[in-house]
C-alpha cells in the first residue's frame, strides 16, 4: 500500500518522461540481447548502433548490468519518490521474428531484460506508440503478457480491442487511484491498420485523429470509469511529428478541449524526439511533448540543433482532490553512451532558455529545472570550530559557537535535512542562527524545527540594518540585504574562512551564499535572470555583480557550489552595460517644457582610501516636472534609516521612487539599494570591466523631456560613471543642473548647452 498521507498533505507527485526506446541498440547493451539483425535500408545489424555510439562518446563499460541505461536517473527518482512513475515504452518485448512488413524500423527488447524496466521500479508502461507492433501482434502480445507478469501495469495497446482501450488503474491508497489513458494518432507515425478491433490485438487509435469529434470520445470514455472524487486521470497521447516545436492551432484547441471537458487533469505528450512547450490551462497541466527520454541515436548526424540527447524528467504534484497542477520540476539529463547522465551547466542552460522560449509563448514560465546530484534545495551550514584560523595564526571568532542554517528547504525535504543535520552530529534545537533568504516556500518550509535559532530575514534587516546584526555575529561572517529575485529582497550570507593553496600557503577565502540570485551554476553563464522569477530582473543582474565581487566561491540556492572566476562574464550582464534608448538626446536640449526640482537628501564624509583625502559622497532627489521620481545613489553603510527619513520628508516612500541612478559602484554610492524594489535602475559597469567592449553602446537616456542620463568615460583611467542633467531654475538662473562628478563638454555642445548654462551638483567632492 502506498502512503497516503502523502496525497492527503502534499499532493500526489508522479514521474513522467519522454520515449524509453529500450529496443535495437539500447538492447544489444543489457546482459540478454535479442538477435542483432535489422530490416534496415542502410542498416542490417543493432551492434552498429552501439558501435556509432562508442565511435562518438568513447567506449562504455564492459560491465554492465540491467540498470546501466538509467544511469544517473535512478538516483533522482530515489530523490524525488514519486507516487508512480509512468513512462512511454516505444519498442515491443518480445523474441518474435515476425516483423512488421515495410516498416522499414522495428524496435525490441528480449523479455529476459525486462529487469530494465523493474529495476527503476516503472509503474506503467504506455504501448500506444508507433513501434510496439514493430514485430507483430504475437509481439504485441508477448510484450503485455510479459510486463504484467513482473508487475508493470500497460496501456494503449492490447491482445484485443477491449484490452487496449481499458486505462491502467494504480491505487495510491485512501481508495484514491491514479487513471492512465493513452490513445495513439497517425500524425505521430502509428500506422491505421494498427488500430485494434474486436478480439484482433492493436493500438487504442484516434480514429478520426486530432479533431472535437476526437476529444468527445476520449471524454466520455474517460467519464465513464473516473470516479466523482479521488482519481487523478493522466492522458497520454502519442502525437506530431518527430523534429520542431511549432505546437499548432489544431493540437491546442484539441488539449483545451479534453480539459474543459473536465475529465483529464494531465496531459501526457510525446513522439517528438525533444521536449517541447508546456502549457497550465485552467489549472491543468498540458505536455506538449516530452522527448525522447533514452535511445540509441548517438553519433548519428541530422538535426543536431534540436540536441535529442538532452531531455527532462517530469515531476509534477497535483492536487488529489481536484486534480489541478500544484507544482512541475524538471531534472535536464543527457544521453551519453546510452545512458541517462547529470547535465553540465552549459546544456543545462541550453535546455532551459529553449523551453523558457517555447513555454512563454503559452505564457508558462519554465523555471524549476533543478540539477540533481544533491539536495533540491540547497541548506547550507555555516559552522563555527576553534580549528579555522586567520593569516595570524588565530582561531576565528568567540563566545559561543556558531551553527547557523542558511534556508531550511520545503516541507517535502523536512525528513532529509533532520537526517542530514543527524549525520553531521547537530540537532534541530542545537541551530544558533536560521538564515532565510527570502521567502519562498522552498526555502523556508521547515522553520519550526529551529525554536532556540536567532532568526535572521529580509524584514528584520530592513528593520534593523544589517549593521546592528553583523555586530552580534563572529567577524567572519556577514549577512547582507540585496534584490531582485523577490521581495523584501534576498539576502546574502558571506563566510571568510583561510583555506591552503596548491603551495601550501594560507589564503582568505571568501564563499557567498546568496540564495536564489544565482539558483544554479549556470546562471552564471545566462544573459539575464529567469524574468518569470523574478521581481526585477535588473535589480537581480547587480545583485549578482556584487555578490561576485570580493568572493570566490558561490553556493546557489539550487544547486552545488562553484568556484567563479577572477574575471566577470561580461556576456551574462550585457543589460547593465550602456544607457540605451532610441530617443533623441539632442531633443533633450531643444525642448521648452516644465521645471525639476533637485534637492540633496543625505551625504557621508568618507576617507579615500587612494588618495587618502575626505570625500563627500552625497545623495540626490529628483522631481520631475512631469512627475518623475530620479534617485542619483543611496547611500552607503549606516545611511538607509536617514535616506528613508529624508525622502518622507518630500513625502515620498521608498517604493514611489522610479529611476535610480548608481553613479559609481563604490560602496557608498549603491549600499541601499535593497531599499528600492520597485525602481528601474541604471549603473555605469565600466568601472568594473576596463575596456568593455559594450562602450561603443548609445552613450544616452531620456528619462523624459527634461530628465538625462548619460555615461561619462575617462580616457587615462578608463573608468566610466553616469551623470544626470536635469532642467532646473535654480538661485543662480541657470537652466540645468548636472548631477555628477565633472562636465564633459562634448557631450553638453552635442546637446546644444554651453557649461555657463549649468549648475554642478557633485555626487563626489574632496573636502580636505
Amino acid at each position: 500500500m502506498r502512503n497516503g498521507m502523502a496525497f492527503v498533505e502534499l499532493g500526489v507527485r508522479l514521474f513522467l518522461c519522454g520515449d524509453v526506446m529500450a529496443g535495437r541498440g539500447v538492447d544489444q547493451i543489457l546482459p540478454h540481447p535479442s538477435e542483432s539483425h535489422l530490416y534496415e535500408g542502410f542498416v542490417n545489424d543493432a551492434n552498429d548502433y552501439v558501435r556509432l555510439a562508442e565511435r562518438h562518446s568513447g567506449p562504455m563499460p564492459q560491465k554492465r548490468d540491467f540498470d546501466y541505461p538509467w544511469g544517473d536517473a535512478l538516483s533522482i527518482l530515489d530523490e524525488w519518490k514519486p507516487l508512480v512513475r509512468i513512462i512511454n515504452l516505444e519498442t515491443s518485448v518480445t523474441t518474435s521474428e515476425d516483423n512488421w512488413p515495410r516498416k522499414g524500423i522495428n524496435y525490441r527488447m528480449h523479455p529476459d531484460n525486462v529487469p530494465f524496466l523493474t529495476s527503476a521500479r516503472i509503474d506503467c508502461c504506455v504501448l500506444a506508440n508507433n513501434h510496439v507492433l514493430d514485430w507483430g501482434h504475437k509481439g504485441l502480445a508477448e510484450t503485455v503478457s510479459v510486463l504484467r507478469q513482473v508487475g508493470i501495469r500497460t496501456v494503449g495497446a492490447g491482445r484485443n480491442e477491449l484490452e487496449a482501450d481499458a486505462p491502467a488503474a494504480i491505487e495510491i491508497g485512501q481508495g484514491r487511484r491514479v487513471l492512465v489513458f493513452a490513445w495513439g494518432d497517425d500524425s505521430s507515425g502509428v500506422p491505421s491498420s494498427w488500430a485494434a478491433a474486436g478480439s484482433r490485438g492493436g493500438v487504442n487509435f484516434l480514429h478520426d485523429g486530432i479533431s472535437t469529434k476526437s476529444a468527445e470520445e476520449i471524454a466520455r470514455k474517460i467519464g465513464k470509469a473516473r470516479r466523482p472524487s479521488g482519481d487523478v486521470v493522466v492522458l497520454s497521447l502519442h502525437w506530431g511529428g518527430n523534429w520542431g516545436y511549432e505546437i499548432s492551432k489544431t493540437e491546442r484547441d484539441f488539449a483545451h478541449q479534453l480539459i474543459d471537458s473536465g475529465t483529464v487533469d494531465i496531459l501526457y505528450g510525446h513522439s517528438s524526439h525533444h521536449p517541447k512547450a508546456i502549457e497550465v490551462y485552467k489549472g491543468k497541466l498540458i505536455l506538449y511533448g516530452c522527448g525522447d527520454f533514452l535511445n540509441d541515436y548517438e553519433g548519428i548526424s541530422g538535426h543536431n540543433e534540436f540536441h535529442d540527447e538532452l531531455t527532462l524528467m517530469y515531476f509534477p504534484v497535483v492536487d488529489g482532490k481536484n486534480g489541478t497542477i500544484i507544482r512541475l520540476d524538471a531534472v535536464p539529463m543527457k544521453i551519453n553512451k546510452m545512458r541517462l547522465n547529470h547535465t553540465n551547466a552549459e546544456d543545462s542552460l541550453w535546455l532551459y532558455r529553449t523551453m523558457a522560449r517555447e513555454c512563454a509563448k503559452f505564457a508558462f514560465a519554465f523555471s524549476n529545472v533543478h540539477k540533481c546530484n544533491g539536495p533540491t534545495n540547497f541548506v547550507t551550514l555555516v559552522e563555527e570550530k576553534t580549528s579555522n584560523e586567520n593569516g595570524e595564526g588565530k582561531a576565528n571568532g568567540g563566545g559561543e559557537k556558531l551553527k547557523m542554517l542558511v534556508d531550511c528547504a520545503s516541507a517535502y525535504e523536512k525528513e532529509k535535512l533532520e537526517k542530514t543535520l543527524r549525520a553531521k552530529g547537530i540537532s534541530t534545537d542545537g541551530i544558533s542562527h536560521l538564515v532565510i533568504t527570502h521567502w519562498h516556500y522552498d526555502h523556508c518550509g521547515n522553520i519550526g524545527l529551529f525554536p532556540n535559532a536567532q532568526l535572521i530575514t529580509p524584514e528584520r534587516i530592513l528593520a534593523e540594518g544589517s549593521e546592528r546584526i553583523n555586530a552580534d555575529l563572529p567577524e567572519f561572517v556577514s549577512v547582507n540585504l540585496l534584490g531582485g529575485h523577490s521581495a523584501p529582497g534576498d539576502i546574502v550570507v558571506k563566510v571568510q574562512q583561510i583555506k591552503k593553496d596548491q603551495g601550501d600557503k594560507c589564503v582568505p577565502w571568501v564563499t557567498s551564499i546568496v540564495g536564489d540570485l544565482f539558483e544554479f551554476e549556470y546562471d552564471w553563464l545566462s544573459d539575464q535572470p529567469w524574468k518569470q522569477c523574478s521581481i526585477c530582473p535588473d535589480r537581480q543582474l547587480i545583485s549578482r555583480f556584487l555578490c561576485w565581487h570580493g568572493s570566490d566561491e558561490i553556493v546557489p540556492g539550487h544547486g552545488p557550489s562553484f568556484r567563479i572566476s577572477t574575471e566577470f562574464p561580461e556576456k551574462s550582464f550585457f543589460a547593465l552595460f550602456g544607457i540605451n534608448s532610441k530617443l533623441k538626446a539632442k531633443a533633450f536640449g531643444n525642448s521648452k517644457v516644465g521645471i525639476s526640482i533637485v534637492s540633496e537628501l543625505v551625504s557621508a564624509v568618507v576617507l579615500d582610501a587612494k588618495q587618502r583625502k575626505q570625500q563627500k559622497i552625497s545623495v540626490y532627489l529628483v522631481k520631475g516636472s512631469g512627475g518623475e521620481t530620479v534617485l542619483v545613489n543611496t547611500g552607503g553603510p549606516g545611511q538607509g534609516q536617514a535616506l528613508v527619513e529624508a525622502l518622507q520628508s518630500h513625502e515620498i516612500a521608498p517604493v514611489d521612487v522610479k529611476y535610480l541612478v548608481i553613479t559609481n559602484l563604490g560602496v557608498h554610492f549603491c549600499h541601499n539599494l535593497h531599499l528600492f524594489q520597485s525602481a528601474k535602475v541604471f549603473m555605469s559597469t565600466d568601472v568594473a570591466f576596463p575596456g568593455s567592449k559594450y562602450a561603443s553602446l548609445d552613450k544616452f537616456f531620456a528619462i523624459s523631456s527634461d530628465i538625462c542620463i548619460w555615461r561619462d568615460m575617462d580616457p587615462i583611467r578608463d573608468e566610466g560613471t553616469l551623470s544626470v542633467l536635469v532642467r532646473t531654475a535654480n538661485e543662480t538662473q541657470k537652466n540645468f543642473t548636472l548631477i555628477g562628478t565633472k562636465v564633459d563638454a562634448f557631450i553638453l555642445s552635442f546637446l546644444d548647452i554651453t557649461k555657463e548654462d549649468v549648475e554642478i551638483a557633485k555626487v563626489k567632492q574632496q573636502t580636505n
